[in-house]
C-alpha cells in the first residue's frame, strides 16, 4: 500500500492558511496523486478540469456485472427464447438472470448441434 503520510503532512502544513473547501481539494489532489488515480503534479494543459474529471481508475462501469449481462443478453439471444425485453430481464433477481442465461446457452447449443447434424447429412448425401 502507498504511504501518503508525508504528502498529507506537507499538505496539512499549508492547510491552516486555506479555507476548508480548499483544504479538501488539496487533500483530494494529494490522495489521487499518491494512489495513481491521477497525477496532479504533472497537470495537463489540455485538461483544465482534471481535478473534477472522472479518471480511468475511478470507472466502475467497464467490466461491471451490468455490462457483462448486457453482452450475455445479446449473445444468448434471450428475447428469442424467453420473449422478454432487456428492461424486463434486468429487473429480475440475479439468480433468475443467471438461470435464464444458462437455459438460453443450452438451447443455443442444442440448435447448433441440430444445424451441424443437418449440414453433415447434406454433405454425406452429395
Amino acid at each position: 500500500m502507498v504511504d501518503i503520510t508525508a504528502a498529507i503532512n506537507k499538505a496539512l502544513e499549508i492547510a491552516p492558511s486555506l479555507r476548508p473547501i480548499n483544504t479538501k481539494l488539496l487533500l483530494t489532489d494529494r490522495y489521487e496523486t499518491a494512489f495513481g488515480i491521477c497525477n496532479h503534479d504533472a497537470p495537463m494543459e489540455d485538461r483544465p478540469l482534471l481535478l473534477v474529471a472522472m479518471q480511468p481508475a475511478e470507472d466502475t462501469c467497464h467490466g461491471s456485472i451490468l455490462y457483462e449481462r448486457l453482452e450475455q443478453f445479446a449473445d444468448y439471444q434471450v428475447p428469442k427464447y424467453f420473449g422478454m425485453s432487456l428492461n424486463e430481464f434486468l429487473e429480475l433477481p440475479t439468480d433468475v438472470c443467471s438461470r435464464i442465461l444458462s437455459i438460453a446457452g443450452k438451447k443455443q447449443k442444442i440448435e447448433g448441434t441440430i444445424a451441424s447434424n443437418a449440414l453433415d447429412q447434406l454433405s454425406v448425401g452429395k
